[in-house]
């Protein structure tokens, strides 16, 4: 009963986070894994649904190598990387260069890490 009561408290507040977009997408990406592993599949449903009516579509490249680099973006999904996209991407960071286009999160650290990283393990699909 207690167990309940805190996964509905738990539900509850996570609803309100996502409903006031108070999050990041590490947060989503730990969520889903967490989802994933409920064993009710009830709950699990429940839960689901709760992600699917707050999603906000697909990160960009620089917010998914990060992610993939830190967490495993979606788990086992491979990150596909568009050569062009890429190559239109850097052009249009490197011509207007901030700090903030140097750090991990978001930024070129992140990707060139991913790349390198995806490109030892041979995970990584070029299109």
């Amino acid at each position: 009963n207690t167990l309940n009561k805190i996964s509905d408290i738990l539900y509850n507040q996570t609803s309100n986070i996502l409903l006031i977009q108070d999050y990041n997408d590490t947060d989503i990406c730990t969520l889903k894994k967490n989802i994933r592993s409920i064993q009710d599949m009830r709950m699990k449903e429940k839960w689901l649904e709760l992600l699917i009516k707050h999603d906000r579509g697909v990160p960009d490249l620089l917010e998914k190598s990060w992610i993939h680099f830190i967490y495993g973006y979606n788990n086992d999904e491979i990150l596909s990387i568009n050569e062009l996209e890429l190559q239109e991407l850097l052009k249009n960071i490197i011509q207007n260069l901030t700090r903030e286009d140097l750090n991990l999160y978001n930024g070129l650290v992140g990707l060139g890490l991913v790349l390198i990283r995806l490109s030892e393990n041979s995970n990584l699909e070029w299109q």
